[in-house]
């Protein structure tokens, strides 16, 4: 069984009308359980003995990105753009 989930947000505040910063954020749950049972009459596994196998496992990831998105234009036809 598997339980997951993503959240994630963002903004962007213009600090200058040619300079912005921007923000990403993500956060991710990823929890996972298994349980198994091997039979040892089945065809194949009696070398197991009748074996129950169990494992866990619980991830949580963490992104951020922060930029700041410079963009100026000049004569109305000239553009520099950058990102820092």
């Amino acid at each position: 069984r598997t339980n997951a989930m993503d959240i994630g947000a963002g903004f962007e505040y213009k600090i200058f009308d040619w300079l912005t910063f921007v923000s990403n954020n993500k956060v991710g749950f990823n929890n996972y359980t298994s349980e198994n049972y091997y039979d040892p009459k089945a065809v194949g596994q009696e070398s197991l003995q009748g074996t129950i196998h169990n494992s866990s496992s619980n991830t949580r990831t963490i992104y951020t990105s922060q930029l700041l998105r410079f963009l100026k234009t000049f004569n109305e036809v000239h553009e520099i753009s950058a990102y820092l």
